[in-house]
């Protein structure tokens, strides 16, 4: 008796066992890489928070200095108030000159939401 042996196709499956294996080793870099990942975005997340804070001082710091090329405050210290506009709202700031010597300010900005007084000129 003679047997009919039919083809058989050999089914290889090896797509599946590629697929499982590309993603646990896409899931294991993603696990290595992710403490770095993390401590980047809190780095730049804390840098923009940082830029955010500063904004309104270093506004109100340029505007003094500017204040300063027009002539010497009439007294020392000399302190005004001013305001800043920013995206977050407005802003109220202490600005004190200070003299350190002939002719050599400083100025100091201290922000103070709560401050009231005359406000800083626009030349000395």
């Amino acid at each position: 008796m003679k047997r009919i042996r039919s083809r058989q196709h050999r089914r290889s499956g090896y797509a599946l066992l590629l697929v499982v294996t590309f993603i646990a080793l896409v899931f294991s870099i993603a696990a290595l890489c992710h403490r770095q990942l993390v401590a980047a975005l809190r780095n730049e997340h804390a840098r923009a928070l940082r830029v955010e804070r500063d904004a309104g001082s270093l506004d109100v710091a340029a505007r003094a200095i500017d204040l300063l090329e027009t002539g010497n405050p009439p007294m020392d210290p000399y302190v005004r108030i001013t305001t800043a506009n920013l995206p977050m709202g407005t802003r109220t700031y202490i600005v004190t000159f200070t003299s350190i010597g002939f002719n050599e300010w400083t100025v100091d900005v201290v922000r103070d939401d709560t401050a009231s007084g005359p406000t800083m000129p626009g030349t000395f």
